[in-house]
């Protein structure tokens, strides 16, 4: 199986690194530029024309990163957690109330309207913004130069240290202040060792691979304060590998639905919904299905990095053929379903032959999703088990 170990994402020390080394480059050569244009461009003074361009470059910084700190602020990864999962913590819990979420915090709420007035504005006056800067260059050229000859790099000075600090300010928000949210607000992370083996036991697509000792440190901490993508994909996964069958199973496949609304597009927390949900009895595939067919509505050129998830939604589709029982428009719909999956993912990457076959032919035990689907489909089983073999039905 492919590889299934999220990553982990990187921690305030390194964002704030990130964001001073890029800092510091930019400003570097921008402001260097911009102070000698400004002195070759006065002659009158070009002394007072650079501190004077430094100065309007570091109001405009200021104003600058407050924007940029403004758009920063609602795209926080508690919120969207939070926001995502309240209507399932609701479900698994009838009665209680969803705990506060961050998304409605005043700040976030302000920054919202803020945001929105801005960009309004900003389209709407495009003209105008555009004359108040000339305007604003014009006069500061004449209260520090007395002449009107330093106005372009005065304006420069402004347009530049604005830009530079909405992207300071936007990063600085996005990768340190978030992320000291978090902690703040109680996430309180996974025990580190445990969660990698975790991780790299279930890199093999097998839950029963996880160690217990390993997935009971996991679980031991509370799943609704968690809100990174790779730790609530850790939690469900260890969770539904203790004990598939007990009634408190939905909350294993509930930490991996959060999981993927945190990074809907996340590849990793896709296989880490499909392989919790198939597992899950006995409707886990009513999980997972719709997440893997909209992905793919969304994916219509699917990769090879892909096949993986293209091999589960086949499995997804057989476990449906199977619950359907008599209803036979939804077994030819989900025997369609099967064949498709298993054609795109075998052309993408025919490693996965095996794999789908051992499911088609139900060799091991509690592995048989294709069992059904592929002794009512022909051509599914000529593909999986060659045209010799095909009019040979699995049995479990």
């Amino acid at each position: 199986m492919g590889n299934n170990a999220p990553t982990r994402h990187g921690k305030a020390g390194e964002g704030l690194e990130r964001v001073t080394r890029v800092a510091v480059v930019v400003a570097a050569c921008g402001l260097a530029a911009l102070l000698a244009y400004g002195a070759w461009a006065t002659r009158l003074g070009p002394v007072q024309a650079a501190l004077g361009a430094g100065v309007l470059a570091l109001g405009a910084v200021a104003a600058g990163a407050l924007l940029g700190f403004l758009f920063g602020v609602p795209v926080n990864a508690v919120a969207v957690a939070q926001a995502s999962s309240a209507g399932a913590q609701a479900a698994a819990a009838p009665g209680t109330a969803p705990k506060p979420s961050r998304g409605a915090n005043q700040l976030v709420q302000i920054s919202e309207w803020l945001t929105r007035i801005i960009i309004g504005a900003t389209v709407t006056q495009l003209g105008e913004v555009r004359d108040q800067l000339q305007g604003l260059g014009w006069r500061a050229s004449l209260q520090l130069l007395g002449t009107d000859r330093g106005e372009i790099a005065f304006t420069a000075a402004v347009v530049f240290g604005a830009i530079f600090g909405f992207f300071v300010g936007h990063l600085s928000t996005r990768l340190i202040l978030n992320v000291l949210f978090d902690e703040a607000d109680g996430d309180p992370g996974l025990p580190r060792e445990a969660a990698a083996a975790v991780q790299a036991s279930a890199a093999d697509g097998k839950l029963t691979s996880i160690s217990p000792t390993a997935a009971r440190s996991v679980v031991a901490v509370d799943e609704r304060k968690l809100t990174r993508s790779d730790d609530l994909q850790t939690w469900g996964l260890a969770w539904l590998s203790l004990d598939r069958d007990r009634p408190g199973v939905t909350r294993g496949v509930d930490a991996l639905e959060r999981a993927v609304a945190v990074s809907p597009n996340d590849r990793a927390a896709l296989r880490s919904l499909a392989l919790g949900a198939l597992y899950a009895p006995p409707d886990g595939y009513t999980r997972v299905l719709p997440e893997l067919e909209s992905y793919f509505a969304r994916t219509p050129t699917p990769t090879r990095e892909d096949a993986q998830l293209l091999a589960y939604l086949a499995c997804a589709h057989g476990q449906a053929f199977t619950a359907a029982g008599d209803d036979t428009a939804r077994r030819e719909r989900h025997s369609r379903g099967a064949l498709a999956a298993v054609q795109q993912a075998l052309t993408l990457d025919p490693s996965w032959r095996s794999f789908l076959e051992s499911l088609a032919r139900g060799t091991t035990p509690g592995e048989d999703d294709l069992v059904d689907v592929t002794a009512h489909n022909p051509e599914l089983r000529a593909l999986l088990f060659g045209a010799a073999d095909a009019d040979k039905k699995p049995s479990k």
